[in-house]
């Protein structure tokens, strides 16, 4: 076999065996994460603090007109460096539910600042959906038809395409808005926070990653060294 024929069948076997493997180094990751802060914030009492209750919840004009919402923190800190999301599910326990209820949506916020022992209506983390209402709001992960029954609820957080989980692993933690629509009607959903005594029933998150395909640089070199191989021939043909 002449060399260059040679020089073609390493690259190539370099190509397949990379291809090969890239999907199999390292292993499989999955993690069930608690909330590290959780807390209900309310227009019609805007510098109260409500990070210590057994209950997250949101509603609209339950009580004289008032709109409450939820915050939710988890830590990414324990998940493997360089590394895909496979899949993401934010999980809640819904005890109760009433009014025109039938949707509540997750928006992802990027200020991870606040803390569930400060946070208020006044200093609530940003961005707020800027059009509450619109089910296509750019920060809007995932909106759900959640039903009147009590159970767990789960809401995909990859679905929409719109979580950007890299950023939110570079920096540790990721904010979660929880709301229903705010169309004036009376409507209200609990769910449990993790403060909660009664049973299992706090919130988490439960993520699962791969790894990044490690052999992707060796793949790259095959690639390479193949392109460079055809380069000569076609400069030496010339």
């Amino acid at each position: 076999m002449s060399a260059r024929k040679i020089i073609v069948s390493h690259a190539i076997s370099l190509i397949i065996t990379a291809t090969a493997f890239a999907g199999f180094a390292g292993t499989a990751f999955g993690a069930i994460i608690a909330p590290s802060d959780d807390a209900v914030v309310i227009n019609t009492e805007p510098d109260g603090n409500y990070g210590q209750d057994e209950r997250i919840f949101t509603w609209t004009a339950y009580m004289a007109g008032s709109r409450g919402r939820s915050y939710i923190k988890f830590s990414l800190n324990g998940l493997p460096d360089r590394s895909m999301i496979s899949s993401a599910t934010l999980n809640l326990y819904q005890y109760d539910a009433g009014g025109f209820v039938p949707w509540v949506s997750i928006y992802h916020v990027s200020d991870d600042t606040w803390t569930e022992d400060d946070v208020t209506w006044n200093n609530r983390p940003l961005p707020d959906p800027s059009s509450p209402d619109t089910p296509n709001a750019p920060d809007l992960i995932n909106r759900l038809n959640i039903g009147y029954g009590e159970g767990w609820v789960s809401f995909d957080l990859l679905s929409s395409g719109m979580w950007d989980y890299n950023a939110d692993a570079a920096d540790g933690y990721v904010t979660l808005l929880i709301k229903s629509d705010e169309k004036g009607d009376e409507r209200h959903v609990f769910y449990s926070s993790e403060e909660t005594v009664a049973g299992n029933f706090a919130p988490y998150l439960e993520i699962a990653t791969v790894p990044a395909p490690a052999a992707l640089p060796l793949l790259g070199a095959g690639v390479l060294g193949l392109l460079a191989f055809r380069r000569e021939k076609k400069e030496k043909s010339q």
